[in-house]
């Protein structure tokens, strides 16, 4: 019997903060609602980064940064680290379309820079 890959409990971490995130985000109705939600989960001054999508119906973060959860906005990461993958992975999933994933991302099969910041 061969044995079983072991899951990385921060690997299914990630997947549950990006079914969150895809899940829950609340709608809005303009950029104070989203600004509003920011400042009362404590987001500060990066909150001015915070505005209402009206592609999407839901509050969203300027440039690379990701919408958490609580309404705030996370900077995406910065690497230099270079490595090469030691497996092929083919994804198959399904879901609304979200500044995380859109159409072009998954026809181009590239990862939008908002998805790379929430699986690294």
């Amino acid at each position: 019997q061969q044995p079983q890959p072991t899951p990385r409990p921060h690997a299914m971490g990630r997947w549950v903060l990006v079914a969150s995130l895809l899940a829950l985000s609340s709608g809005c109705g303009s950029n104070g609602d989203c600004w509003g939600e920011c400042v009362a989960a404590g987001g500060g001054p990066d909150c001015s980064n915070t505005f209402c999508s009206s592609a999407y119906g839901r509050c969203d973060c300027l440039g690379a940064a990701v919408l958490r959860v609580d309404g705030t906005c996370e900077a995406a990461p910065v690497s230099s680290a270079s490595c090469s993958p030691a497996y092929n992975v083919t994804w198959t999933a399904a879901g609304w379309a979200s500044p995380e994933v859109q159409l072009t991302h998954v026809r181009d099969g590239e990862a939008s820079e908002q998805l790379k910041a929430l699986l690294a």
